[in-house]
C-alpha cells in the first residue's frame, strides 16, 4: 500500500478505446476486508498497473498492487483498518471510490490512466457476499455513485436512497371501503432485494404502520445492472380504521413509503410511493367513509408534488355530523344565490393554528370592520383555542361542527394558507366545487425561499385560488414568472402580520439574542429524515465551535434555538450546549425578533421579517449529502442579488460573517437595509387596510 498526496492524475472523463467494455468484476466482504476482482478485456494491448482508493474529500489516493489470478483477471484485498484513523475512537467521515490503473497502447504510444470501477465499464457485476459492516465502532457502507456508478465505500457517512433505487412504475391502484391495493414494478441498481414492505407514516404524530408486501424477481438486466421486481400489496382498510379507533387517533395524514431491505445492508431504504405518471380514475378520489358506533372515518386520497406521491387523510367525524354534511352540501348549491347576499367571510390557517396572517386579519376585521360578517375556523384541540375563544367566541367556528359546515357552505369568501384542503369538510377534489366561496390565498410567509411550483403553482392539481396577495414587486414577479399566475389575479398589499411587525413596540426590549431558526421540513418528513438529521448536526457542530462560544460570550449574547417540528428530537442536545430551546409552533416569533442581534437560518422565510426589523440575517447553506432536491431552491435563483442577508456555505465562512456583523455593532448593513426595503413595497402598518380594500373591490 502506497499513499500519494500530490492530487489525482486521473483523466477528467476516462474512457476505453472504441467504447470497449470489460467482462466482469465482483466485490465482496471477507472477514475484516473488502475484496475486489476484475476480469479485463483481451481486445486491448495493455499492462495492468495497480488498484487505487480515491479519497473523495481530499485530493489523495492510496495505491494497492493487485494479484494476477489468471490472464486478464486481477484481485486485491482492502483491509478495513486501512480506511480508519489511527485513533480508533475518532469517528472519521469519508467516502472512497475504487479505481484501477492501466497502461494502454494506442497507436505507438503507451498511455497510463486511472479507470473507475464502474458499472458502465463492465458487462457483469457480482455482489454476492457484499455487505455493510461495523469495524471498531466504525460503519462502512458499500454503494455506487449516482452519475458514474463507481463502486464506493462510505465511512460513517449515510448514503442517499437514490444510490440504490432506480425507478418505480405503478400499474394498478385501487381504493375502496374494503381495501387499498397497489401493483407495480421496482428497479434496483446492482443490489438485490431481500424484503419489501409498505409503511404508512403519520405526518402529525410520526407514528408508523408497517405492512409486508409480496415481491418476485422479474428480470436482471446485464447491460444496465438493474434488477427488476414485481410487487403486490393489499391493505384491509376496515381493519386499519378499527385500529385507529382503538388507538384513539384523531385527524391524521399518512404518507405512503416503500421499505426496501437490500441484501448486504443493515437498514432499509425508504422511497415515497408515487403514481409516477399513472392517471388515476376519478372514482379513486371519492371519499371512503368507514363508520363505527358514533364515529365516522373519512378517508381521502391526496397526491403531492410533481411525481404525485401518495398520501391519505383520515378525518374523524361524529357520525351524525358527517351525515349532515353529505345532506347539506348538495342543497347549498341551490341556496348559493341567497347565501351570497349574506356576504360571509371565513378565515383559517389550518384547524390547529391561530397565530399568523389569517388570525391577524381576522382580528383586524373584528376591530376595524365589525359590520363585516367574518368567522375563524379552529379545532377545539388547538393550543390556540383558549386564546381565540376568549377573544371572540361568537365568531369562532368549531372545526367539524354543524355550524362550521353551514357557514363554510354559505360563505362568499374563504381565506386560506398553503394547505386549503385542511379547512374543507372533505379532502376529495370532487367535493371542492361544493365550496362556492371565492378563494383568497393569504400565505403564511413571503414566498420564494422554497420551491412550491408543484403545490402552489397556477396549474397545480390540488390547489385552486381566485386571488393571490403579494408584499413586494419581487414577490409579484415570482408569482407570475415562477408560479405562473396571471397579473389580474395578483394584488400588491403586504401581509397582515406586517402591521404588528412594523408597529412601534410598547416598551424597549433590552435582551440580546442570537437566534437560530431552521426551516421546517414537515412535509414528507419521513423521507427527509436524513436531510433533517444532517442539517441539525450542522447547526450543532456550529454551536460547539470554540470560536462560536467565544463570540457569544464576548458580546453577552444568549443563543436561542427555535426548533421546527421536524427537529424536536434534537432539543436536548442543544440544551446540553447551553442553548435556550423553544418550539417554533409554540411561540410568537415577534418578541424573539425584537430582541435579536443576529438571525441565522437555512432558508426559513421568517428571515424576511427579521430583515424588515433591521436585524442582520445570515443564511447557512452547508453542503449536505442529503440535499432536498425536490423542494430545496437556491436562494440566489429567486432573489438574485436582492436577498437581504449573506449566504454562508461552510462553517468557517459563517463564523467569519458573524464576526463581521459583531464588528459592525450588530447593525444591518446599508446594502441589506436597501434590499429589505425593496422587498416590502409598503413599509407601513396599513397592510390589513389594503387587503380588505383589494378583496372588497374584487367582489364588486
Amino acid at each position: 500500500m502506497v499513499q500519494e498526496n500530490t492530487g489525482y492524475d486521473v483523466a477528467q472523463n476516462p474512457s476505453l478505446p472504441q467504447k470497449i467494455k470489460h467482462p466482469f468484476f465482483s466485490a465482496q466482504k471477507e472477514e475484516d476486508a473488502y475484496e475486489v476482482t476484475v476480469s479485463l478485456t483481451d481486445e486491448l494491448t495493455y499492462e495492468f498497473v495497480q488498484f487505487n482508493i480515491h479519497y473523495n474529500t481530499a485530493e489523495t489516493k492510496t495505491i494497492y498492487k493487485g494479484n494476477e489470478l489468471r490472464p486478464h483477471t486481477y484481485h486485491f484485498r482492502l483491509p478495513l483498518e486501512d480506511l480508519f484513523n489511527e485513533n480508533a475512537d475518532v469517528v472519521a467521515k469519508e467516502t472512497f471510490s475504487i479505481y484501477f490503473t492501466l497502461r494502454v497502447k494506442e497507436n505507438d504510444d503507451w498511455i497510463e490512466q486511472d479507470y473507475p470501477l464502474s458499472l458502465d465499464l463492465f458487462d457483469q457485476f457480482d455482489a454476492f457476499g457484499l455487505s455493510q459492516t461495523i469495524y471498531q465502532k466504525q460503519i462502512v457502507i458499500p454503494y455506487f455513485t449516482e452519475k458514474e456508478e463507481i463502486f464506493s465505500l462510505a465511512l460513517n457517512v449515510p448514503v442517499p436512497n437514490s444510490q440504490y433505487f432506480s425507478e418505480h412504475t405503478l400499474n394498478v391502484f385501487k381504493l375502496s371501503n374494503s381495501e387499498f391495493s397497489l401493483k407495480g414494478k421496482l428497479s434496483l441498481k446492482a443490489f438485490t432485494l431481500n424484503q419489501i414492505g409498505i409503511t404508512l407514516v403519520a405526518n402529525r404524530s410520526g407514528k408508523e404502520y408497517f405492512f409486508s408486501t409480496n415481491h418476485t424477481l422479474n428480470e436482471q438486466e446485464t447491460e444496465t445492472h438493474l434488477n427488476h421486481y414485481d410487487y403486490n400489496f393489499t391493505l384491509d382498510v376496515q381493519r386499519f380504521a378499527r385500529n385507529m379507533l382503538i388507538d384513539n387517533i384523531a385527524d391524521e395524514d399518512y404518507d405512503v413509503y416503500f421499505e426496501l431491505y437490500l441484501n448486504g445492508l443493515y437498514n432499509p431504504i425508504s422511497v415515497p410511493v408515487t403514481t409516477n405518471g399513472l392517471s388515476l380514475p376519478r372514482n379513486c378520489f371519492k371519499d371512503v367513509v368507514l363508520s363505527y358506533g358514533k364515529s365516522s372515518f373519512v378517508l381521502g386520497l391526496n397526491l403531492k408534488g410533481s411525481q404525485q406521491a401518495i398520501s391519505f387523510a383520515f378525518t374523524k367525524y361524529q357520525k351524525e355530523i358527517y351525515a349532515y354534511y353529505k345532506e347539506a352540501a348538495p342543497l347549498s348549491i341551490l341556496r348559493s344565490p341567497l347565501n351570497q347576499r349574506k356576504n360571509i367571510w371565513v378565515i383559517g390557517e389550518n384547524p390547529m393554528e391561530a397565530n399568523n396572517n389569517g388570525w391577524a386579519f381576522f382580528c383586524y376585521l373584528r376591530e376595524q370592520h365589525p359590520e363585516q360578517l367574518v368567522y375563524y375556523v379552529l379545532d377545539t384541540h388547538s393550543p390556540d383555542y383558549a386564546k381565540a375563544y376568549a377573544y371572540d367566541s361568537e365568531h369562532l367556528l368549531e372545526f367539524k361542527s354543524k355550524r362550521y359546515i353551514d357557514t363554510l357552505l354559505a360563505a362568499k369568501v374563504l381565506f386560506f394558507t398553503e394547505t386549503p384542503y385542511e379547512l374543507y369538510p372533505s379532502r376529495s377534489p370532487m367535493q371542492i366545487n361544493l365550496i362556492r366561496a371565492k378563494k383568497i390565498f393569504l400565505q403564511n410567509n413571503v414566498l420564494g425561499l422554497e420551491n412550491v411550483s408543484d403545490t402552489l403553482g397556477y396549474t397545480a392539481k390540488n390547489f385552486q385560488t381566485d386571488l393571490v396577495l403579494a408584499s413586494s414587486k419581487t414577490e409579484e414577479r415570482y408569482l407570475q414568472q415562477t408560479l405562473g399566475y396571471p397579473e389580474k389575479m395578483i394584488r400588491l398589499t403586504g401581509l397582515p402580520r406586517f402591521d404588528e411587525l412594523l408597529k412601534e413596540p410598547d416598551s424597549l426590549e433590552v435582551a440580546s439574542n442570537l437566534v437560530i431558526y431552521p426551516h421546517d421540513s414537515s412535509n414528507s418528513l419521513y423521507y427527509q429524515k436524513d436531510a433533517v438529521h444532517e442539517l441539525a448536526e450542522a447547526f450543532l457542530s456550529l454551536v460547539k465551535q470554540p470560536e462560536f462560544t467565544s463570540l457569544v460570550t464576548e458580546h453577552y449574547l444568549t443563543t436561542i434555538v427555535a426548533l421546527p417540528r421536524s427537529m424536536q428530537d434534537y432539543a436536548e442536545k442543544f440544551e446540553e450546549l447551553g442553548c435556550t430551546v423553544v418550539a417554533q409552533k409554540q411561540i410568537d416569533p415577534l418578541p424573539l425578533l425584537r430582541t435579536c442581534k443576529i438571525f441565522i437560518t437555512d432558508h426559513n422565510p421568517l428571515a424576511f421579517d427579521a430583515s424588515f426589523l433591521q436585524v442582520p440575517v445570515l443564511f447557512y447553506q452547508p453542503d449536505l449529502r442529503f440535499q432536498r432536491n425536490s423542494t430545496a431552491v437556491s436562494l440566489r435563483n429567486t432573489y438574485l442579488n436582492e436577498l437581504p442577508g449573506e449566504i454562508a456555505t461552510s462553517q468557517n465562512s459563517l463564523l467569519y460573517l458573524m464576526h463581521q456583523v459583531a464588528a459592525q455593532q450588530f447593525k444591518q448593513s446599508r446594502k441589506n437595509r436597501q434590499k429589505a426595503d425593496a422587498l416590502m413595497h409598503y413599509p407601513d402598518t396599513k397592510s390589513c387596510d389594503r387587503v380588505f380594500k383589494a378583496v372588497t373591490e374584487y367582489l364588486q
